[in-house]
């Protein structure tokens, strides 16, 4: 399993079906749960156009307004959506400038951690009907209309990108009720938020910070995982990895 997302009475858990980031096996596949009798409710399962070989489908969104789920691939850059009135799938921004990678490597305080990620990180301004996602391996930061996600003109589609900004290097990304958008910053153990006006702050950083990612917010605290996926060699039955909180004050 690679993303787990709760949203409303559902839990979103998404299977890449490709172990150890290679080819994968068969098609990915999304489950959805009950969260009250925590049955299994429905199995969506991608269609041939929306995955490649080397996919690996990631992090995921649920959009309410639109009846809609977006999620990232980054193991052949690229968005995929599922509809979830028609249970179709498309792709879009497939192996686009903006959902690829801008490296091979990050940075680390005991060296680089060499791997090129594409589009990895995502979040939905339901306040602006926009889709943010952002590579893991680079540094910018893009956005689309959930408006323009419907287009069937691929041109069309592309010009609807806007890079928002050049942040650091994330993993996982949220929004938060008012618009402010928290992401990791991986290569410098901190969890950042950037502000509707554009303005970036900490709002965390130290070893409490370890590869920060699937970010979720409840009760004003933002919950997030220590995948520290730059610290694993071989065996990790030593290691320690962590579920932690961290207080949201009103902004």
């Amino acid at each position: 399993m690679q993303s787990v997302v709760a949203f409303e009475d559902k839990l979103y858990v998404s299977d890449t079906r490709s172990p150890l980031f290679q080819e994968v096996v068969d098609a990915p596949r999304i489950f959805v749960f009950d969260l009250a009798t925590k049955a299994l409710e429905h199995t969506y399962i991608l269609t041939e156009n929306a995955y490649h070989a080397n996919s690996y489908i990631n992090d995921l969104r649920v959009d309410k307004k639109n009846n809609k789920i977006y999620f990232t691939d980054s193991g052949n850059s690229g968005l995929v959506i599922l509809d979830l009135k028609t249970e179709t799938f498309d792709r879009v921004l497939d192996e686009h400038s903006s959902t690829a990678a801008e490296q091979g490597y990050l940075t680390f305080t005991d060296g680089k951690w060499m791997n090129t990620v594409h589009s990895d990180g995502i979040a939905l301004d339901t306040k602006n009907d926009k889709l943010y996602y952002h590579a893991l391996t680079g540094y910018s930061l893009y956005s689309i209309p959930t408006k323009a996600l419907i287009s069937e003109d691929e041109l069309d589609l592309e010009k609807a990108v806007t890079l928002e900004a050049k942040t650091s290097a994330p993993d996982g990304m949220i929004f938060d009720k008012n618009g402010n958008l928290y992401y990791a910053d991986l290569e410098n153990n901190k969890i950042k938020y950037r502000e509707p006006n554009g303005s970036v702050h900490s709002l965390l950083e130290g070893d409490k910070v370890r590869w920060a990612d699937t970010f979720c917010i409840y009760d004003n605290h933002l919950y997030y995982t220590n995948s520290r996926i730059n610290e694993v060699t071989a065996d990790i039955s030593e290691m320690e990895f962590t579920v932690n909180r961290v207080y949201l004050p009103e902004k």
